[in-house]
């Protein structure tokens, strides 16, 4: 009788194995599937493909769209999403940002980017230099001579008439300076 016990208690076992996959609930193969996209793949081609399968936030197929929806299937909960022909990219993380300079730049700096003329800067750093303590620097940023009246580069002698004892900072500069002026060229 011991014998038979075992051979019953096996046979459950064998059984159970055999069964499990069966009785318990399968994870679908994805949860989320992009299609008729041009998706870029970032791996070590470049490639693009039309479609992808993610499942919990993984990548677990990439493809056409026909490959990628028969991998996925139609399982419960699945979230199917047409592109209609637009890019997609995998997650980004830009783990640098420029949030203390912008910051201080909004602050602190002239605000240059819509001038439109040598003039219009010039009174700008003025309005500026009236709020400043003597040798503290004026900024600015964003100017674009080609968008200027005038066509052409605001140089040192442009800004030392309204600061004559402020030093002028600005990030633009060429290595051909329109003017003779030392402090128009690059460092």
């Amino acid at each position: 009788m011991h014998l038979g016990t075992r051979s019953k208690s096996t046979s459950l076992v064998l059984l159970s194995l055999l069964f499990a996959p069966f009785l318990i609930a399968q994870e679908p193969p994805a949860d989320l599937v992009l299609i008729h996209g041009h998706i870029l793949t970032v791996d070590a081609k470049d490639s693009a493909v039309q479609a992808l399968a993610i499942r919990k936030g993984v990548i677990v197929r990439v493809g056409t769209d026909a490959e990628v929806l028969q991998f996925a299937g139609n399982a419960p909960g699945l979230r199917v999403i047409d592109l209609q022909g637009h890019t997609a990219t995998p997650g980004l993380i830009d783990t640098h940002a420029h949030i203390a300079p912008d910051g201080v730049r909004d602050l602190y700096d002239v605000p240059l980017a819509d001038a439109a003329s040598v003039a219009e800067i010039v009174s700008r750093v003025q309005s500026r230099v009236a709020t400043l303590k003597p040798g503290e620097w004026v900024t600015g940023s964003g100017w674009d001579e080609g968008k200027l009246a005038e066509r052409r580069y605001v140089v040192a002698t442009d800004l030392d008439a309204v600061s004559p004892t402020y030093g002028p900072e600005s990030p633009r500069c060429t290595s051909t300076p329109p003017s003779t002026s030392p402090s128009s060229a690059c460092p």
